[in-house]
């Protein structure tokens, strides 16, 4: 399955002392989080990035950094971390969670807007419930998570 990102036209910017993040305005906005430092450029290799804010026109800066909503809420209380598209599938089996596997136990018809962790919890209730070990895939705009789980004692 891959995911069909919802970009952003429009940047919302926040201050933090010297950094400025760029929040992008769209459904999935968890995705789309870039902090600017100007004491670390180092972001992307240094490359410059163009933002379109909705406040003050079009920023270029150099070297920004993409950011978790963790980041965010840590440093200036914005909480997105609901605000993540991701898909996912959990299975008894590896080969049960690839896209095109027909024996899981739950897979996602399409990505759904929510939490990063909703597959890995969903995947942990299925472990409890049956007592024995998942695997689940989590896919993303940024990245992917492949991983298994097991029952917790006394659940």
């Amino acid at each position: 399955m891959e995911i069909k990102d919802i970009q952003p036209a429009v940047y919302k910017i926040y201050k933090d002392g010297p950094r400025t993040w760029f929040v992008g305005i769209c459904a999935n906005n968890g995705d789309h989080i870039y902090m600017h430092n100007p004491k670390d450029e180092r972001g992307y290799g240094g490359r410059e990035f163009t933002f379109q804010t909705d406040t003050d026109g079009i920023h270029t800066v150099k070297g920004p950094w993409h950011c978790t909503p963790e980041d965010l809420i840590e440093t200036i209380g914005l909480d997105l971390r609901t605000r993540i598209l991701t898909w996912g599938a959990i299975g008894e089996e590896m080969d049960d969670i690839t896209d095109g596997a027909t024996n899981t136990i739950h897979k996602d018809k399409v990505p759904i807007l929510g939490p990063y962790d909703r597959i890995k919890k969903k995947a942990q209730d299925i472990a409890n419930k049956r007592q024995t070990k998942v695997y689940y895939i989590t896919k993303s705009v940024g990245c992917s998570t492949y991983s298994t789980t097991y029952p917790k004692k006394g659940k």
